[in-house]
């Protein structure tokens, strides 16, 4: 016991030498430890900053669009809103270098109400250089998330999120009639996925990887995945109600155009 005791008060008056010698060493060594974990903690919180590019999420702190060239998707997307939205791009066309901005809070709504508008958008932009810069103040759900990939720049606003989902549909009739369907809604599917997850700038197989069955993301990790381009802190903005048609306007156009597609009854399959 005493061999034991003797060892245990030499090896702790070993330590206290190496201590008492080496103190500056191991003052020196804890304060680098110290600093490299800071430095660690400080990066990682910094990367959840930084786009998947390594760049700063974008900011913008405030932007003010009074008096600017506004327009407004709200709620249910349907034909009669888009054509709405149609004719104020057109509106806008006459100034194609002065940019239009399309504020979104939707929860979607018809596809081809949707992907008209798009083409439209796009067809603007090439033939008139018109740019449109989608906001989401709110949500941007289903097709209306879709169209806000097609806009030429898309900022989020804070409290703002994106949610894209697998396509519902219902189909009925004689069994070979349904398969038939179903085969083409599928290739019909695919190729939309496709075109947007290639707007997206990402592959349809990490679209499809992201997504599931629905991807929702806050405005945060939409800039970070570059679906959006920046966060917008502070927006203010006014928007014009879009004209409605009376009789007159209505006639006039039918003599000019022919009878407007949303006013025309379809045919009967």
């Amino acid at each position: 016991m005493i061999t034991i005791a003797l060892t245990l008060i030499a090896a702790w008056i070993g330590i206290l030498f190496f201590i008492a010698y080496f103190k500056e060493i191991l003052l020196i060594g804890t304060l680098a430890l110290i600093a490299l974990a800071i430095c660690s903690a400080a990066r990682a919180s910094d990367m959840s900053k930084v786009d998947m590019k390594g760049r700063p999420i974008r900011r913008i702190e405030a932007l003010n669009l009074k008096g600017g060239r506004v327009m407004v998707l709200e709620k249910y997307i349907d034909d009669k809103k888009m054509k709405n939205l149609e004719k104020q791009l057109q509106d806008f066309g006459a100034k194609p270098k002065l940019p239009v901005y399309l504020i979104i809070d939707s929860n979607g709504g018809q596809v081809d109400a949707g992907f008209h508008f798009i083409q439209k958008m796009k067809g603007a932009k090439r033939a008139l250089g018109l740019r449109t810069i989608c906001i989401v103040n709110g949500g941007a759900y289903s097709m209306a998330a879709i169209i806000s990939q097609y806009c030429h720049e898309t900022y989020m606003t804070d409290f703002s999120d994106l949610l894209f989902h697998d396509v519902s549909y219902s189909v009925e009739g004689p069994h070979p009639d349904i398969k038939q369907e179903v085969s083409y809604l599928d290739r019909y599917i695919e190729q939309l996925e496709t075109r947007l997850a290639k707007q997206m700038g990402i592959s349809y197989a990490e679209y499809q990887r992201l997504k599931g069955r629905v991807l929702q993301v806050t405005a945060e990790d939409a800039v970070k995945y570059g679906f959006a381009d920046a966060i917008v802190e502070d927006l203010y903005y006014e928007a014009e109600a879009p004209k409605e048609d009376n009789v007159f306007t209505i006639f006039f156009e039918s003599l000019l155009h022919g009878i407007p597609d949303y006013i025309a009854p379809k045919e009967k399959k």
